[in-house]
């Protein structure tokens, strides 16, 4: 008996504490969604990572967070200062970035961009267009596997 009480005592005292925990704050707010970092994306030996704040890419320590290097800054200063990147990713062997940026929804998911390579060895963007075109937005940018 003496059990039970203390427990309905302390369950008063958590409520309280904590204050009321209502079905809005579980489904509708994001007060109780877990906390987890977006567009992270792993290097070849997971000892670091690459990640997308703004208009920059970071290399990052795995283990601390701590950040290594800017690998890219500025992109918004990119393309005459028409480029608002929005995704990238690194090649099979990580001496390129591709950027994509400006995006145009077109249905659900999909959607065209403007792309841009980056290249970390010597710093320098290239556009990505197709050949008869040679300007516009394009879909379906990837690198190839073997880096060709």
């Amino acid at each position: 008996m003496k059990l039970r009480f203390v427990i309905c005592i302390l369950q008063l005292v958590i409520l309280n504490a904590f204050g009321q925990l209502t079905l809005e704050d579980i489904f509708l707010s994001s007060k109780y969604r877990e906390k987890r970092p977006e567009n992270l994306k792993f290097m070849i030996n997971d000892s670091f990572y690459t990640v997308q704040e703004g208009n920059s890419i970071l290399k990052k320590e795995t283990a601390t967070g701590r950040v290594v290097d800017t690998l890219i800054s500025k992109t918004d200063t990119l393309n005459n200062g028409k480029f608002s990147l929005f995704d990238y990713s690194l090649s099979h062997n990580e001496n390129f970035i591709l950027l994509a940026g400006n995006r145009e929804g077109i249905y659900r998911r999909s959607f065209v961009a403007d792309y841009l390579v980056y290249n970390l060895i010597d710093k320098s963007f290239k556009s990505v267009y197709i050949t008869d075109k040679q300007s516009g937005k394009i879909g379906n940018v990837e690198f190839s596997p073997n880096d060709m």
